[in-house]
């Protein structure tokens, strides 16, 4: 079976007769296009079913539009309600979400800490593992912006929420 390969940015600028530069200008809402070319521009995507590429966006941008949730049990209630709760806002705002329920282990949080800092993410919600993880500080300190919430770490120097979670 022979698997269709995804349009091109450039396809979709042969396509309408501009380009590559508005195209990208389009789909990025940047000022300074006509309503004409950007209705051209649309037309053209959605008949070729062009989808921009991610890493490539994630490349020129800086950005990865992905947020991580580091919780230390998520299968208690007020926790799980605080990951339904992270994974709306996050949509809702065009972000994704990567769960890290580090089962209040730390080490455990240290590899998520690291796999996170590998994918990029622009920024965390972090449930630390107890008060003496380094993990929110360590994503701070990489430039990762990060709210502490439930318990704020004594290492942890920047911004914290209280939520009462019995444990």
């Amino acid at each position: 079976m022979r698997t269709r390969r995804q349009p091109t940015m450039q396809q979709v600028a042969e396509r309408v007769g501009v380009s590559k530069q508005t195209v990208s200008a389009v789909i990025n809402g940047k000022p300074g296009i006509t309503p004409e070319t950007t209705a051209r521009v649309l037309a053209a995507i959605e008949e070729l079913g062009y989808q921009p590429h991610f890493t490539a966006r994630s490349l020129a941008t800086g950005r990865t539009h992905t947020l991580a949730l580091f919780i230390f049990d998520v299968s208690m209630p007020l926790a799980g309600r605080i990951a339904v709760a992270a994974e709306e806002l996050s949509y809702a705002h065009g972000y994704h979400l990567v769960l890290y329920n580090t089962h209040d282990d730390i080490e455990r949080e240290q590899a998520y800490i690291s796999a996170a800092l590998q994918r990029s993410i622009d920024g965390a919600i972090f449930m630390p593992a107890n008060d003496d993880s380094a993990g929110p500080q360590t994503l701070l300190d990489a430039g990762i912006p990060v709210v502490t919430i439930a318990r704020r770490p004594r290492l942890y120097n920047g911004p914290a929420g209280e939520v009462g979670l019995q444990r």
